[in-house]
C-alpha cells in the first residue's frame, strides 16, 4: 500500500461505532449534570428573590403606622370578600383570564401600580416586560401543576396552564391565613386572621418559624379538614424545583429557606369553633397561636 493510499483511508464502521458510543457516554454523563446545575441555579435564584423581598417587607413595616409585615392593599376597606392579602401585596398586574380580570387582571383595582410593596421597591412602576419583575417570579414557576380545585375564591383553572406570576403577578403567595368561627352561617362573611396577616413582627410569637411568603404551589397543599376535629393535613404535592414536596419560603424574621411538607397529618390540631386552626410542618408554621385571631371585616382594615 502506498503512502497516498494510507492517507486516504477513512474510518471503518467499527471505529465509527466506537466513537459514537463514546460520545453517547459523554453526553449521558454531561446532560444530567447540566440539568442538575440548572435546577440548582433556579432554586438559588428563587431564594435570592425571597431574600430581596424580605428586605422590602422590612422596609415597608418600618414605615407602616401599624408595622404590618404583609402590605395591605388600599382597597381592603371596601372589598366584600375581605382583603385578599395572598397576591396583591406587590408584583405585576396579572392575567385577564383569571376570574375574568376582575380580581387580579387589567380590569381589577389591584394592578401593579396600586400594590403597596411596589412603592418600596420601585421609584416608578416597571413596564409589563421589565426585568425588574424577576423579583416576583420564581424561575421554575409552572403554575399549580395539578387540577385547580378547593376554594374557588383563591384558585382558578387557568392557574394550571400558566405560571402563577402570569396569573396573579407574583409567584410568591402571602400568608393571609384565615378562619371563620362556627355559628356564623347565614351571617355576613366575617373572617379572622390566624396568621401573620394584619400583624406586626412583635405580634408573631415564633417569627423564625412563621411563613410570611412562600411559593404559591405550597399553599395548594393543605387539605381541610382531614379529621372530625377539623385537623388539617398535607397532600405532599411536588414543588417547582423537582425535589419532591419541598418549597422555598420566607419567614417573619426575614430569612428564607426551603421547607419540607410531605403528605400526612398536620402537626397540631384545631378546636371546634374553627377559629383556632393550626397549620404547621416539622420546621415551619402558618398560624400564629397562641396570639389571638384578628377580626378581618373589610371596614376594619384601613390602609395608611
Amino acid at each position: 500500500m502506498s503512502l497516498c493510499d494510507e492517507k486516504q483511508r477513512g474510518f471503518t464502521l467499527l471505529e465509527l461505532l466506537v466513537v459514537i458510543a463514546i460520545l453517547g457516554m459523554l453526553i449521558g454523563l454531561t446532560v444530567p449534570a447540566l440539568s442538575s446545575a440548572r435546577r440548582q441555579g433556579k432554586r438559588t435564584a428563587c431564594l435570592a428573590n425571597l431574600h430581596a423581598l424580605s428586605q422590602a417587607v422590612t422596609a415597608y413595616a418600618a414605615d407602616d403606622p401599624r408595622g404590618t409585615l404583609i402590605p395591605v392593599h388600599p382597597i381592603a376597606d371596601r372589598n366584600p370578600l375581605h382583603d385578599e392579602g395572598f397576591f396583591d401585596y406587590g408584583g405585576a398586574t396579572g392575567a385577564r383570564n383569571v376570574w375574568g380580570g376582575t380580581r387580579f387582571g387589567p380590569s381589577s383595582e389591584r394592578t401593579s401600580d396600586s400594590r403597596p410593596l411596589n412603592r418600596v421597591l420601585f421609584s416608578s412602576t416597571p413596564t409589563a416586560k421589565d426585568p425588574a419583575w424577576r423579583l416576583f417570579r420564581c424561575p421554575a414557576d409552572e403554575g399549580l401543576r395539578v387540577g385547580a380545585g378547593g376554594d374557588s375564591l383563591i384558585w382558578d383553572p387557568n392557574m394550571v396552564s400558566q405560571s402563577m406570576f402570569d396569573s396573579v403577578g407574583t409567584s410568591y403567595m402571602g400568608n393571609a391565613y384565615r378562619a371563620r368561627t362556627s355559628g356564623e352561617r347565614g351571617q355576613p362573611r366575617r373572617m379572622r386572621s390566624i396568621g401573620p396577616f394584619l400583624r406586626s413582627a412583635g405580634q408573631i410569637p415564633a417569627p423564625g418559624a412563621t411563613v410570611l411568603l412562600c411559593e404559591a404551589v405550597m399553599w395548594y397543599n393543605p387539605t381541610m379538614p382531614v379529621g372530625i376535629d377539623g385537623t388539617v393535613g398535607w397532600q405532599g404535592l411536588p414543588g417547582w424545583h423537582q425535589d419532591g414536596p419541598r418549597y422555598n419560603a420566607m419567614f417573619a424574621d426575614a430569612h428564607a429557606e426551603p421547607v419540607y411538607a410531605p403528605a400526612g397529618g398536620l402537626i397540631g390540631g384545631s378546636d371546634p369553633t374553627k377559629a383556632r386552626v393550626y397549620l404547621r410542618g416539622r420546621d415551619f408554621r402558618f398560624d400564629t397561636f397562641p396570639a389571638p385571631p384578628i377580626e378581618d371585616p373589610p371596614a376594619a382594615i384601613q390602609s395608611p
